[in-house]
């Protein structure tokens, strides 16, 4: 009989509709599993970032007590050598004989150790610029590396909600089939009473599908991207095949259905 057939057929959906809910629950526990990844990884790389920025901050607080040390003696050696040869300079003018001469012989010793100690000095402030700008460029490299890691990793996880979001849509799209299948063969089962009930259960079914549709081709729009870098800052590469693409924060990007 007719209601036999569709107590066959509504039992053999059944068994589909678990089967096919099963394989969603293992894909979506798939997705979450891989989320759960990306957010260790994420946390592992802040921390070996924040680890990295703490030694170099450590390295360049050490080397730069060092180089200001060294300018502080180099800066008494120019004040001692300095001061004796006014010293020295003052009693030149009164000086006779060997003590003149041997004065001179300090003056210039003096100046000789005041030229290095300058020289010195010169030196270790470079040394110093130098080690300013180097620890500057670390610093900044190592947060441009964080920040893409974290772009990066909130891509990833974005692309998965979003796959996730796909898979459900996709499985509510074969339950919406179905279900209004068997409504409206239920309906029809009725006779003639049930022509009308089948008429509204294929139209609602159909408002269904066609909301679910939309929802699934919304996933597969682009969309502005609200983060990112500018073109100037090295924007946002392409990977694999796509390494020559480069986009950049503020654009908006479509799919290929909207330029057909």
């Amino acid at each position: 009989s007719i209601a036999k057939m569709f107590q066959q057929a509504e039992a053999i959906a059944g068994g589909i509709m678990d089967i096919m809910s099963a394989l969603l629950d293992g894909q979506l526990n798939l997705i979450q599993a891989q989320q759960e990844n990306i957010t260790t990884l994420e946390e592992q790389q802040a921390e070996s970032s924040a680890r990295i920025l703490e030694a170099l901050q450590e390295n360049f607080d050490a080397q730069t007590e060092l180089l200001q040390q060294s300018v502080s003696e180099q800066e008494a050696i120019i004040a001692d050598a300095t001061s004796k040869i006014a010293g020295y300079e003052s009693e030149l003018s009164t000086a006779r004989g060997n003590r003149h001469a041997f004065l001179l012989t300090l003056i210039d010793a003096e100046q000789a150790r005041l030229r290095n100690a300058k020289k010195e000095k010169k030196r270790l402030l470079a040394e110093e610029k130098a080690n300013q700008k180097q620890f500057a460029d670390e610093q900044a490299a190592e947060e441009k590396k964080r920040a893409e890691q974290k772009l990066a990793n909130d891509l990833a996880i974005r692309a998965l909600e979003k796959e996730a979001r796909k898979k459900t849509l996709e499985n509510d799209l074969v339950e919406a089939f179905v279900n209004t299948s068997l409504g409206v063969t239920k309906a029809l089962s009725m006779g003639i009473p049930g022509i009308v009930a089948s008429v509204l259960i294929g139209v609602l079914g159909a408002i269904q599908i066609g909301n679910i549709q939309e929802q699934i081709s919304r996933l597969a729009d682009g969309g502005y991207l609200e983060e990112g870098k500018s073109h100037e800052q090295g924007g946002i590469r392409g990977t694999g095949a796509f390494g020559n693409i480069e986009v950049e924060q503020g654009e908006f990007i479509i799919n290929k259905k909207s330029t057909a």
